[in-house]
């Protein structure tokens, strides 16, 4: 029975964490693995709380159910400030229209959001991330035990997170979006200084040019930023789990 609450939160993180498994995989291959994951690690997990009741099993269920949501969230939010860095490239280089549909968040995406996502992916998978990652979900066990909730204690933290990956995501866009703003206003004082030059025509052509220079020529240094975020995750789900655990053990007494 422990085992299936095992189940619950790895299942729920894997689901959660599109990284994994991309809009498409079949179901059954996401249980099977889950299962399989489950039973590897479960025999190193020691569980000090047995459910006796019907309400206590479906209790137990949902907190480690919403555990593993939460887990595989804070895994999403690396990407999501990739993407958020992405459009608001493509906003200010002028390509936000030209979006297609992305089946891992079911909206659409831009060109810049895409390409940064599939950049954090690469790197992801490169850093062997996923491995940490699942030895983060193992320790997860020990410090948030199961039948105890991760968002009791640690709800202003996992907002502190979001805001900092929501800066993270602006300072790797900052630098194009500074410099397309200066190139804006470049074209304006030329403009202003030569009364037959068409703006319109000169001006998008000349934003994308430079903006996608800028963005090759910044490139080691966004892959830098996004090896650090990868590299910190594993930081970042410790400190989400950090509960004081007399307060709980005083809870459930």
């Amino acid at each position: 029975m422990n085992m299936l609450f095992v189940f619950f939160r790895i299942t729920a993180f894997f689901m959660a964490a599109n990284v994994f498994f991309p809009s498409g995989t079949p179901k059954i291959f996401k249980v099977c693995f889950s299962l399989l994951i489950s039973a590897m690690l479960g025999v190193n997990i020691e569980i000090g709380i047995t459910a006796g009741t019907t309400y206590e099993l479906v209790v137990f269920a949902i907190l480690e159910t919403v555990n593993g949501l939460v887990l595989g969230y804070i895994v999403n939010l690396c990407f999501y400030s990739l993407k958020m860095a992405g459009n608001l490239i493509d906003y200010q280089i002028g390509l936000s229209m030209s979006s297609t549909y992305d089946p891992n968040t079911n909206a659409n995406a831009t060109i810049m959001e895409n390409f940064m996502y599939f950049i954090g992916l690469v790197v992801f998978f490169g850093l062997n991330a996923h491995h940490v990652l699942i030895s983060s979900i193992l320790n997860s066990f020990e410090i948030i035990p199961i039948g105890y909730s991760i968002i009791d204690n640690n709800f202003g933290y996992i907002l502190k997170v979001f805001i900092e990956y929501f800066i993270i995501g602006i300072k790797i866009a900052s630098p194009i979006v500074l410099i397309l703003i200066v190139t804006d206003l470049l074209t304006g004082i030329i403009s202003r200084s030569i009364s037959g030059l068409n703006v319109m025509i000169i001006g998008m052509p000349l934003k994308m040019l430079v903006g996608l220079i800028f963005i090759i020529a910044a490139l080691p240094f966004t892959i830098n930023e996004i090896q650090e975020i990868f590299k910190g995750l594993g930081n970042v789900l410790d400190g989400s789990l950090t509960l004081n655990l007399q307060l709980l053990t005083s809870y459930w007494m």
